[in-house]
């Protein structure tokens, strides 16, 4: 059905702009005055919703594009599209309307910004902020060196409306940070409202900028007055008469009012003429007139419409339908103005009421259904959603769209979605609240039903990128730039379906969408380093419950107001600990470290500050009762636990674990039902029910940082313990937090396979790449193939290291990732080493001459690894450094053992310089600190062993001795005290890297004892020094784990020595007994015995010398 052609004939849009003349001029003379120059100039546009911002928007482009004036007009930009509070979407937008106006010359100018956006939108893929940053900036400067050729000769407009909508840094998270602070927010979210603060300081010439937008809620029209003020700028006087001297800049503040009753006598006077040249429309040109000629009819309309022109053309509408007036408009005016008075509320619903009706009658079943279906549509309706939730074609969608954008009261945006205006939108909804209980429940099933269809719909296009995106790594290595601007397509349309589902979420429940959508989306952007989603989340969660319609949406989801105060209190402080998080992915913990220190000490008041007013009174009330304390409690824990993860990426992971464990500790009271020790008062039966699950998800991730913090010790039994704790919260939450709990599977694979645990770590580890792949995950996906690399190199099985590994780099490649690329070349090299050196060591005991040799095979290695460490060295990560460093001298050094090089060697050499390096970052500016005493021990002892091989003995035991000086006491086998196992097995790091030691002194003196004469005293003092080292390198790697390769490979060495010929006296044998008793008892292995077993070193004696049992001897 088609709108009749006399419907809504005060709701078309008048071609006169009506009651906005003197904005209009004022604005013309910041464009086209001719003593202009080339002045930068900034219109503030500030009025509430249904004033005619747009429109006058929309006027100015018209009246100065009919005027001729070489000027160009930026098409009005919409800012209620979050993808463009992203900085590159928006410049992206603005490059291609220049573009449009300028043809040839545009494209030619704005290429250089071209390759920059390019280059961005690769390094975004990379997902590393130090490389973001940097293109981030030269995008900038790559616009703004463009947009300075434009504007040399040319004036430039820019329209940009919904200014309040602009998503930046929340307020009160903003005013935390401290001029002197080393935090800058905008380095890790450069976002559009931070750019436009800069270019408007920048005073950029030949440019007049027309910002529109409510003055509340945020802080955008302060914002820009400040960068104003930096600017130096001067205010435009509102008397035109005054002279003054023009400035380089200038700002006109400007505001958009009601109508007065002489601005309704303008409107109804224009709206007669435009009727008047309609003949079907006679009859209501004649009603305007006598509207017009009626001095209490047109009062009557401003007071029932305080001048509001949406409110103004729709009642005029509706007194035109039947000419039946509704009763308000009936009554005397001196009766009315009483009645406004005392019940202006319950006056006008009435007549809203009535407009409904009338609506809906004009429209038609069918229109009327499609505008039902905005009315509740906060993000607008495409044909392809209307289509969906309508059931009709998409031409029908496409043709009733249409027909309603010709109204006043409908907007239309560039991306084909359509709008209802604030003004009726919030008709609706109020007519809404007015109904009764039953008819409200079963309008909140319908409209939950219409937002699980577009759930749906968003998950089924979700479902489609991810296996496109997928599918996009199967196909054969193709960096070509048409294959990467389809998978960079993809993850923007998939960002932006994530956050529209997000949107649906809120409104079909918003506690659930918030403590389940919103985090899991949340977790899914840090785990990938993508800023850009998170802000685009930050967005919705902002508009949604801090908008200007916030209220209304409280309205519409039927929240109990207490409900939706509580849920907007933690939304403001979960906020804090997004920021936090953002700043630890980041490589900037000390920043994130002084954020939660700021949070903690200012964030109540500054919320109390930025929050004052009606809106937000019964939310600020919170803070004086119980659920408020105790949810400032919980989250100013949460806050701590962000923190003390962020002190673990900083290297102090010991210091965090016990902080780290306290704050668990208080979630877990919680979770029993006790009240904290500080709140005796409040419990969480006072939390909405959904919170109880983000406390489990919250005690998880603890759990989870804990573990990490263990493993950075390499404490890998502790670390998989706590892994597993948290991978078992995390399965029994409602619904798990997937994303983290693939994280918790990777983690523990890892752990896993540093216990040689490595059946149940590929296993484990295939489990979370699983769920990475379901999620469409790529990034997470690639680093789970890396994690099942590293796991089967170290496990001796370095083919399918190095399958897994090519197939990381895939993905990291294919997503043009450095970091991914450098950690997935680091276990590539590895795999590819392990893998050559299995064989090469078995061609060493054939090959005679070691000229004849050749280590061609390692080439693809070394150039691996040195790829390997160029990155890091870029990215700054003390660990992946050292671990690339490390992994690159190891090559070296088996390359120098496989040519028998000494230590003039070149690939000697190069081992040496790299083994320092990987020490030097260990070390660090203060030697004393020891932020990293694990991994500086397995370097030495990698270190060490080069010497060895060398056969530079006296170098090699130096080393050693430096390295047994960094391993705790308490953890060494001893004379002095037992070991304590149940304390050694939770450092199984290090005893692996003491077993290196020992095994690398038992190799030593085996060595130095076949140099001399047999049956001599030094002979039989190497020899039985030898046997002591074997044993306890044995010992120690029995403690690690009972069965493992490099206990066979000791095992092996020890069985060569001894069933040497010459040892096979009974008094050789019978003092190798002796020794091996003495062993014993001297390192306390008898109180290890017990506790792990019979130790494999004297079962081989008790066997090789056909013992009776080795127990005999013990």
């Amino acid at each position: 059905m088609s709108i009749p052609p006399a419907a809504f004939s005060g709701a078309l849009r008048p071609q006169r702009l009506i009651g906005r003349e003197p904005q209009l001029q004022q604005i013309r003379a910041q464009i086209i005055d001719p003593g202009l120059g080339d002045a930068f100039r900034c219109v503030l546009i500030t009025a509430d919703g249904g004033k005619g911002k747009t429109r006058l928007l929309q006027e100015i482009d018209r009246t100065i594009a009919a005027s001729g004036e070489p000027v160009i007009v930026l098409p009005l930009i919409d800012l209620a599209d979050p993808t463009l509070h992203s900085v590159a979407a928006f410049l992206q937008r603005v490059s291609g309307a220049l573009k449009d106006a300028l043809g040839t010359a545009g494209h030619e100018m704005l290429r250089p910004f071209d390759t920059a956006s390019e280059q961005y939108e690769q390094a975004h893929d990379s997902q590393k902020m130090i490389s973001l940053k940097q293109a981030n900036d030269s995008l900038i400067s790559a616009f703004k060196r463009a947009y300075m050729q434009i504007v040399a000769g040319r004036r430039v407009v820019w329209m940009l409306d919904t200014m309040e909508q602009l998503f930046a840094t929340p307020p009160e998270i903003a005013d935390l940070i401290r001029f002197d602070s080393a935090i800058h927010l905008t380095e890790i979210g450069p976002t559009t409202y931070h750019w436009l603060l800069s270019f408007i300081t920048d005073r950029t010439p030949n440019t007049t900028m027309l910002l529109a937008g409510r003055p509340v809620p945020g802080r955008w029209v302060a914002g820009i007055s400040n960068a104003l003020l930096q600017s130096d700028v001067t205010s435009i006087p509102a008397d035109d008469d005054e002279e003054e001297a023009a400035p380089l800049a200038q700002v006109l503040p400007l505001s958009v009012d009601d109508f007065t009753v002489d601005q309704v006598d303008d409107y109804l006077a224009a709206l007669q003429q435009e009727l008047a040249q309609f003949p079907t429309l006679a009859d209501q040109a004649d009603f305007v007139s006598g509207l017009q000629q009626s001095a209490d009819d047109r009062e009557a309309l401003y007071l029932l419409t305080e001048g509001n022109p949406i409110r103004l053309a729709l009642y005029v509408d509706l007194l035109m339908s039947n000419g039946v007036f509704p009763e308000p408009f009936r009554m005397p005016l001196a009766a009315l103005k009483q009645e406004l008075a005392t019940n202006r509320k319950q006056m006008l619903s009435s007549v809203d009421d009535s407009l409904l009706d009338y609506i809906a009658s004009q429209l038609g079943d069918n229109l009327s259904q499609v505008l039902d279906y905005l009315s509740i549509m906060r993000r607008g309706l495409d044909s392809e959603r209307l289509e969906r939730i309508w059931g009709g074609t998409r031409e029908e969608s496409d043709a009733a769209l249409g027909q309603l954008r010709a109204l006043s009261f409908i907007k239309h945006r560039p991306d084909g979605r359509y709008f209802l205006h604030d003004e009726l939108y919030q008709i609706y909804q109020l007519e809404f609240e007015r109904r009764d209980e039953p008819t409200c429940a079963a309008r909140r099933d319908h409209e939950r039903a219409i937002y699980a269809q577009l759930i749906a719909l968003c998950n089924q296009e979700l479902r489609a990128q991810n296996q496109a995106i997928l599918a996009f790594h199967l196909r054969p290595d193709d960096q070509s730039d048409q294959v990467q601007a389809e998978l960079r397509a993809r993850r923007i349309r998939r960002r932006q379906l994530q956050a529209e589902r997000l949107h649906y979420s809120l409104y079909l429940d918003p506690a659930r969408a918030f403590y389940e959508v919103y985090f899991e989306l949340t977790e899914q952007a840090f785990t990938t380093y993508d800023f850009e989603l998170d802000s685009l989340l930050q967005s919705e969660i902002s508009g949604f419950f801090f908008g200007g319609t916030a209220h209304l949406n409280c309205l519409q989801t039927g929240m109990q107001t207490d409900d939706w105060e509580q849920l907007r209190f933690a939304v403001l402080h979960e906020r804090v600990s997004g920021w936090i998080k953002r700043l630890t992915k980041s490589s900037l913990a000390l920043q994130a470290r002084e954020l939660v220190e700021a949070a903690l000490r200012d964030h109540a008041a500054l919320v109390r500050q930025h929050y004052a007013g009606q809106p937000f009174a019964d939310m600020l009330a919170l803070y004086d009762q119980p659920v408020g304390r105790l949810l400032s409690a919980v989250f100013a824990e949460e806050w701590r636990a962000c923190g003390q993860f962020a002190a673990i990426y900083s290297g102090s992971a010991q210091a965090a674990i016990s902080e780290i464990g306290r704050l668990s500790a208080s979630f877990e009271t919680l979770m029993r039902g006790q009240p904290l020790v500080d709140l005796p008062e409040a419990g969480l039966s006072l939390l909405a029910p959904e919170f109880r699950n983000r406390l489990l998800n919250i005690i998880a991730q603890c759990t989870m940082f804990v573990g990490y913090a263990h493993a950075t010790l390499n404490r890998f039994t502790l670390a998989r313990d706590h892994y597993r704790q948290a991978e078992y919260l995390l399965v029994h939450a409602r619904p798990p937090l997937e994303t983290l709990l693939a994280e918790v599977k990777n983690n523990l694979s890892r752990a896993l396979g540093e216990l040689s645990e490595v059946d149940d770590a590929l296993m484990i580890c295939d489990e979370g790449a699983t769920i990475n792949r379901h999620l469409g995950l790529d990034y997470n996906l690639a680093i789970a193939y890396n994690t099942k690399a590293l796991i089967a190199t170290l496990n001796q099985r370095p083919d399918i290291g190095l399958r897994s590994a090519q197939l990381a780099l895939r993905l990291f490649r294919h997503r043009l990732d450095l970091r991914g690329i450098g950690l997935a070349l680091i276990q590539a090299g590895e795999g590819a080493r392990r893998s050559w050196w299995a064989e090469a060591d078995l061609q060493a005991q054939d090959e005679l001459d070691p000229t004849l040799r050749s280590v061609a095979p390692t080439e693809q290695a070394l150039r691996d690894l040195h790829n390997a460490v160029t990155i890091f060295a870029g990215l700054k990560e003390p660990l992946r450094q050292m671990e690339s460093h490390s992994a690159l001298a190891c090559l070296y050094r088996d390359r120098a053992n496989y040519l028998h090089q000494d230590v003039e060697g070149a690939d000697f050499k190069q081992a040496l310089e790299h083994f320092g390096q990987a020490r030097a970052v260990a070390v660090g500016d203060d030697p004393k600190a020891k932020k990293f005493p694990s991994q500086e021990l397995a370097i030495l002892a990698d270190w060490a062993w080069l010497y060895k091989r060398a056969g530079a003995y006296a170098e090699a035991s130096r080393i050693t001795a430096e390295a047994l000086l960094i391993a705790p006491p308490e953890l060494q086998l001893s004379s002095e005290r037992p070991l304590d196992i149940e304390l050694a097995r939770k450092n199984i790091g290090t005893l692996r890297e003491l077993s290196k030691l020992a095994a690398l002194g038992a190799d030593i003196t085996a060595a130095q004892a076949a140099d001399q004469e047999r049956g001599k005293a030094e002979f039989q003092q190497l020899l039985l020094a030898s046997i002591e080292q074997r044993m306890l390198a044995m010992a120690y790697l029995q403690i690690v784990t009972p069965a493992n390769n490099y206990l066979a490979q000791n095992r092996r060495k020890l069985y060569t020595l001894l069933s040497q010929q010459h040892l096979q006296s009974p008094e050789i044998r019978a003092q190798i007994q002796a020794h091996a008793i003495h062993v014993v008892r001297s390192y306390h292995l008898d109180a290890v015995q017990e506790k792990i077993g019979p130790l494999a070193s004297l079962e081989m004696i008790a066997d090789l010398f056909r013992l009776p049992t080795y127990l005999d001897y013990v």
